[in-house]
């Protein structure tokens, strides 16, 4: 995996192995290893050849802050219809801010958002958006990038929970 990449993954889904959540079923580590696998090879997911290219964003981050990955390859144009893709391309956000409100959430109804509580009374956000080319290859690697981020997150909260280590 590249610097770049392994470095976005950290920052943004404080990531542990898949061994950690005893949790996780085994289509979800089935997925996560086909996943890491494309990640290393980038042969089955064309998407992935310019990921050195992803560009990560902080704000602050110790008491309040936000992170955001930004990864984008091949969007010819969009518009009101939303992108147009060449062949391989893909648009993948995935942005964690804290504190945040379900206000927060509603404020961006076209990410996927999602308001995690902690045991102190507050709450972090993630919202994330995986938009494809309209083909067969383009609908698998957004499942399983989906995937992915999914897996990632249920890990980070558990371990921000202090359920796992």
């Amino acid at each position: 995996m590249n610097a770049a990449l392994l470095l976005a993954l950290t920052l943004i889904f404080n990531a542990v192995t898949v061994a950690a959540d005893p949790a996780l079923s085994s289509s979800d580590e089935k997925n996560y290893q086909t996943m890491q696998k494309a990640l290393y090879g980038r042969e089955e997911f064309p998407q992935l050849a310019g990921i050195d290219s992803a560009t990560i964003k902080m704000d602050g981050l110790r008491d309040a802050g936000r992170i955001r990955l930004d990864y984008e390859k091949g969007v010819l144009k969009e518009d009101m219809a939303g992108p147009t893709f060449a062949e391989g391309g893909c648009d993948i956000v995935v942005q964690i801010e804290y504190p945040a409100t379900q206000a927060d959430i509603e404020m961006r109804p076209r990410l996927n958002g999602i308001l995690f509580s902690l045991d102190d009374e507050k709450s972090y956000a993630v919202w994330s958006l995986v938009r494809v080319e309209e083909n067969e290859g383009g609908k698998a690697f957004k499942a399983r990038a989906n995937t992915i981020i999914s897996y990632h997150l249920r890990l980070m909260h558990a371990k921000l929970k202090g359920i796992i280590k």
